[in-house]
């Protein structure tokens, strides 16, 4: 009886608590949520929906006599609306949380004033706005506001241009918006279609949805890039390359049939996209892909035809062969419609004239070892070149030697007496020199 008795009094505690911190009342139609704590109020919703379709908020309401300046949107007030089609904010409002407005249908137009800080993710999200929207200089988090989530097939939704006019904190390149420094891709407008868009070199992370709704034939991301948020209903009619080492977050909404993905040909040159995720996207994509999927060298398993889908694997292949002091490296399995050989970086060299898809290296290794092989790959008509790193070992017939063989000018080089190269030999070493096409054995002198 005691404890059914503290209980209750803890309920009428905690009810009058709550009285005091916040309330919910209507106001010319809207409900707001009071905080008396704060001395401020949210927007929570509709009371009575206006019958134009207009709203908007003022600055500040009364309630007992008491002002209270209207400062936030609260989340999902106003989702899955149909009726409004315009919206403005005053001064006032420094926040619009999450899905606020997100899929209004008949939203047309929304006017902004500065004073707002914050538009979190999706609060305009998936809505067929006629007109640009321009963002306030004071607004510091932008990201996945304007996001398309479900992108209808016969294009309902678009998303307009983002104007930003002189916000620090944000820079538009081409009506794409990034952060001020570029190293985030922050939005692309649905509307903008053109045949390929690469990512910029400086940009390091695609945001929350940066890049839903997007149509292009090719999209590029840069070999810099680490990491992908989580993106849904891309239209990339013909090429999609994704770059080794990338984080990905979402991968199965990413590359997966479930977000309608028009997708053509997916090169993955990341190890973090399983056998799993393919096999998925394939058997569940069965109108998208009309291409072939590319994966990367350091998968093992061996992909089949599914479904009638063409898995190839590997991206490339290559064949060592040694003879003396020669290592000879062959590639094959090329998808030369697709990619071609840049470059190769083998042992710190860098080989960029590759003829038949094979070169040779003399001197400098012992056979039987281990090397990383860096193969750099590209789009024919694309500038990124997409390096792919794989340990190789060397044929234990290859042998060693006393020299290095070159066939260009170039400065004093050092290696040590195994033949791996030195950057700072020590004063006393015994090391191996090389300037321009003369080789000799010497000891290291400051």
């Amino acid at each position: 009886m005691k404890f059914l008795k503290s209980f209750l009094i803890g309920i009428a505690f905690f009810q009058l608590n709550f009285a005091l911190h916040a309330d919910e009342v209507f106001v010319d139609g809207i409900k707001y949520i009071l905080s008396y704590s704060g001395n401020n109020a949210a927007i929570a919703g509709f009371g009575i929906e206006p019958a134009n379709g207009i709203l908007e908020f003022p600055s500040s309401i009364v309630y007992n006599g008491k002002s209270y300046p209207v400062t936030r949107v609260k989340r999902s007030a106003f989702e899955n609306n149909s009726s409004i089609k315009s919206v403005s904010f005053p001064s006032s409002i420094k926040v619009i949380e999450e899905c606020a407005f997100y899929s209004n249908s008949s939203l047309e137009k929304i006017t902004f004033n500065e004073g707002l800080d914050s538009i979190k993710p999706f609060a305009f999200g998936n809505n067929s706005l006629k007109n640009d929207v321009i963002i306030p200089k004071s607004v510091k988090y932008l990201t996945a506001a304007f996001a398309v989530m479900y992108l209808q097939i016969d294009r309902k939704y678009f998303t307009k241009k983002l104007i930003i006019n002189d916000n620090p904190n944000f820079k538009v390149i081409d009506e794409v918006v990034f952060n001020s420094d570029t190293t985030s891709l922050i939005y692309y407008p649905s509307s903008k279609e053109i045949p390929c868009y690469e990512v910029p070199q400086s940009v390091l992370k695609l945001e929350l949805c940066s890049l839903c709704g997007v149509t292009v034939d090719t999209l590029l991301l840069n070999p810099n890039i680490r990491t992908i948020d989580t993106q849904y209903r891309m239209w990339i009619r013909d090429l999609l390359i994704i770059p080794q080492g990338t984080n990905i977050y979402g991968l199965s909404n990413f590359i997966s049939g479930d977000n309608m993905n028009a997708l053509g040909k997916v090169i993955s040159l990341s190890s973090s996209i399983s056998r799993r995720d393919v096999q998925d996207y394939i058997l569940y994509n069965a109108f998208g892909t009309r291409g072939t999927i590319l994966i990367p060298p350091a998968m093992t398993s061996v992909f089949t035809t599914i479904q009638g889908y063409k898995l190839g694997f590997p991206l490339y292949s290559y064949v060592l062969s040694a003879s003396g002091n020669e290592l000879t490296i062959s590639f094959k399995d090329i998808y030369a419609d697709i990619i071609q050989i840049d470059k190769v970086e083998f042992d710190g060299r860098i080989f960029d004239k590759i003829t038949e898809k094979s070169f040779s290296i003399k001197g400098g290794m012992y056979g039987g070892k281990d090397y990383y092989i860096v193969i750099y790959i590209k789009v024919p008509g694309t500038s990124y070149s997409y390096p792919i790193t794989t340990r190789i070992t060397t044929p234990s017939n290859l042998s060693g030697v006393d020299e290095i063989m070159v066939d260009n000018d170039t400065p004093a080089e050092y290696y040590n007496l195994q033949g791996l190269k030195v950057a700072e030999p020590r004063n006393g070493e015994i090391v191996i020199v090389r300037r321009g096409t003369k080789v000799t054995k010497e000891v290291y002198k400051q």
